[in-house]
Formats: structure tokens, sequence, C-alpha cells
């Protein structure tokens, strides 16, 4: 859909440019080698706020890529010469993101994205037991999550739009 953008997406991007702003201010702080002539110095402080600003980028990012599945899913059609909707294909691409979707809210209490959300402090970082694989993958499916949720929520409310108008 071209045209104005929607208020929900110009959250979305101004919401992702100030996490951005504050990873970028945030390494600044961090930085102990490429930033040395600079006279400071972040402390705890900065590294908490770091670790918040990039899982919120991270789920912003997911979210925008939601809001924008219909596009991809035209483009991507185009470029791999896919007919005309199918009732079977569309059936297994939802269950297929169904199950991204199971995946991914479990992962989301394997990894503790919401104490995470809400800047509680932890001191697991970065576990040499576990497999490298699983945390991406867990990740990978934390994305697919957020990204289906607002997906979903952006069809309903253009559905909701819709029905409203014609009450």
């Amino acid at each position: 859909m071209r045209g104005r953008p929607s208020l929900v997406t110009i959250a979305s991007n101004i919401s992702i440019a100030l996490a951005m702003a504050a990873l970028l201010v945030t390494s600044v702080l961090l930085s102990r080698t490429v930033f040395v002539f600079l006279p400071v110095s972040g402390g705890p402080t900065a590294r908490e706020i770091h670790i918040l600003a990039a899982y919120w980028a991270f789920i912003l990012a997911a979210i925008h890529l939601g809001l924008h599945w219909s596009m991809i899913m035209t483009v991507t059609g185009r470029l791999l010469r896919v007919g005309p909707p199918n009732a079977i294909r569309t059936a297994v691409l939802r269950g297929i993101a169904g199950a991204i979707v199971a995946c991914g809210i479990h992962g989301m209490f394997v990894m503790g994205i919401g104490d995470r959300l809400v800047g509680r402090p932890s001191i697991d970082f970065w576990d040499f037991q576990e497999s490298t694989a699983g945390f991406f993958l867990h990740h990978i499916a934390i994305l697919g999550v957020c990204a289906c949720a607002a997906h979903y929520a952006a069809v309903w409310l253009r559905w909701a739009r819709g029905a409203l108008h014609i009450l």
C-alpha cells in the first residue's frame, strides 16, 4: 500500500530511530579502543542502557518487519514467479508461521526477553556451555513471533477500520 504511512508505521520508525540513537551514544561511552581519545566513561549504567536499547531495537525491528510483511511477500512472490494465491500453500505457510510463533514464545522464556525489555539487571550473558546455533535459532523464532504479531495486528486494524466505515 503506497501513500501516506500509517500512525503505527511512523511510531515504529521513530521508536527504532530512538533505540538506534541510544545504541550509538552508549557505544561511544562504552568503547575503550575506538574512542579512547574522548574523556568519557560509560560505566555500568551505560552498559545497562546499551543492553536495554539493543533488545528493544531487536524487537522493534521485528515489529517493523511484520508491519511490512504483506509487501515483502508480494515482492518475493513476484521474484520467485509464484502463481496466484492457493488455499493449500496459504494453509501450509500459516502452519509454518504457527510453529515459528510457538518456538518464539518458548524462546522468549528461555532467553528471558521479558526481563531484558524492562531492564531487570542480569549477570548472565553468554553461556559457553550452550549451543551457539540454539541461541540464534531462539532469537530468529523470537523475531518471527514479534513479526507475526505485528502483521496480524495490522491486518486486524485494517479490517476493523473497514468494518467501522460500513457501520
